[in-house]
């Protein structure tokens, strides 16, 4: 009698828990919704992610804000709303990495069928805000294509794949824009390209030229 009063007792503790971090995780949608101008569809999307890792006991061992994040993240992406992990971290205060680890594990263990975003949409955004020519952006479009033929562009972060090819495009074009410029208008960080641009010199054999 007694070891079944124990469990039911352990029960219903984790039952309150989890119901104490379901809340918690709401009210931290509810803080930032507002400030990224986000819809309530996008939020009731990202709580229903955040109910599935519950069910999935993938918040043991992570934070509440870490997952709630990589939820949201997950949120934007699949209802098509450009909302980068750099926004998405600022709001929440916390590392960018840190959402993109736990994001990559909710991908794989939730099976999230997110829509492709096109990073053809990032480049025109990106473009926009530094003001590159034409000619460039049409360079960009073609190193774009390559990568895509080549096979590394799926499932990478399609700000970050933008920010690269936009990059490599300026080097080859002889357009005087920074990485640092580049990076500031994608929402991504220079780190980020020089990873992407040494796998394109890698798998795609060109831009010997670019560092």
């Amino acid at each position: 009698m007694f070891g079944r009063l124990r469990k039911w007792d352990s029960r219903s503790q984790t039952k309150n828990s989890t119901d104490k971090n379901l809340r918690f995780a709401l009210q931290e949608f509810d803080k930032v919704q507002s400030k990224l101008g986000l819809s309530d569809t996008v939020i009731e999307r990202a709580s229903l992610f955040y109910r599935k890792a519950i069910e999935r006991n993938l918040i043991r061992g992570r934070t509440v804000k870490s997952v709630a994040a990589a939820c949201l993240y997950a949120s934007c992406r699949d209802l098509d709303h450009n909302r980068t992990l750099i926004e998405i971290a600022n709001q929440f205060v916390i590392n960018r990495k840190e959402i993109a680890r736990v994001y990559r594990i909710l991908f794989r263990e939730l099976g999230f069928v997110v829509s492709i975003a096109d990073p053809m949409k990032h480049i025109t955004k990106i473009a926009s805000k530094i003001g590159i020519k034409e000619k460039t952006i049409r360079k960009a479009v073609q190193i774009l294509d390559a990568a895509q033929d080549a096979g590394i562009v799926a499932g990478k972060n399609p700000e970050i794949i933008a920010a690269t090819v936009i990059y490599s495009a300026c080097v080859i074009s002889g357009a005087s824009i920074s990485q640092t410029a580049i990076a500031k208008a994608a929402g991504t960080s220079t780190v980020s390209i020089r990873n992407r641009i040494q796998e394109f010199k890698t798998k795609l054999g060109l831009f010997s030229t670019i560092n």
